[in-house]
């Protein structure tokens, strides 16, 4: 599903989801901007409630702190965000004015407690929970928290300017947990420091996103198309059209 929200369509929302995974974005919103409590990408996976996902730029040292945005919700600097189906591309530039004294690092909860398994190595970290899948990628490389409140759930990247690939699978799409783990470390995103842009190979084609530009899909840019504030619902890559009239047909 895809719609819009807010003034000048500043809220440009993308949902993908089947039985056992669901991955929801803000597309374009104020990268590289000085962000409040927004939390601009958010994974679910079915097999436990609370196995929730996210990636996000801390706004205070403190976990318990008092700051807006704070340690774990919303960005101190917005990343840029674009997603294609199961697949989230993020890329945080520089820090924002006014942030130079906040966290440079940005970091991804993983909730362990809620999730069958959990593995990480290098740029990536996975999880299963029940059926449902999640892969995250941090092109400066990913670090699990050994000591705290969130010792085992807080993966961190250490680069402030950083690329993230955030992707969702399961069973039913992708056989098993490891099957999805292979095929994804196998995809070798790349992350170009200097453009600040972030590049992925999949099925053959080329996806790109820099902190200030667009979508771009074998060298041609993807503006976000669906401008209206009804949902557009897709089954299957068939696209049913607004929600409204697939309700009223139904």
């Amino acid at each position: 599903a895809a719609y819009s929200q807010g003034l000048g369509h500043d809220g440009q929302l993308v949902l993908w989801k089947d039985a056992d995974a669901q991955m929801s974005t803000v597309n374009g919103h104020q990268p590289a901007m000085r962000g409040h409590q927004q939390h601009v990408v958010d994974v679910q996976l079915a097999g436990d409630p609370r196995a929730r996902f996210w990636v996000n730029r801390p706004g205070d040292h403190r976990a318990w702190g008092s700051l807006r945005p704070s340690h774990w919700a919303g960005n101190a600097t917005l990343p840029n965000v674009a997603q294609v189906d199961d697949m989230a591309l993020l890329v945080f530039g520089p820090a924002a004015a006014g942030t130079e004294d906040l966290p440079t690092y940005t970091h991804a909860f993983v909730p362990a407690e809620a999730c069958d398994e959990v593995n990480g190595a290098g740029n990536w970290v996975f999880a299963r929970s029940g059926d449902g899948y999640v892969g995250l990628f941090a092109s400066g490389g990913l670090e699990p928290t050994g000591a705290g409140l969130y010792a085992g759930s807080a993966w961190r990247c250490e680069a402030a300017v950083s690329g993230w690939l955030v992707v969702v699978g399961s069973r039913r799409r992708h056989r098993s947990f490891g099957d999805f783990c292979r095929a994804w470390r196998a995809s070798e995103p790349s992350f170009d420091a200097a453009a600040v842009r972030l590049t992925v190979a999949r099925d053959g084609r080329e996806f790109g996103l820099a902190v200030d530009g667009t979508l771009v899909i074998d060298g041609e840019a993807m503006a976000f198309r669906h401008l209206q504030s009804t949902p557009v619902v897709a089954v299957g890559g068939e696209d049913l059209g607004a929600w409204v009239r697939l309700a009223e047909a139904t």
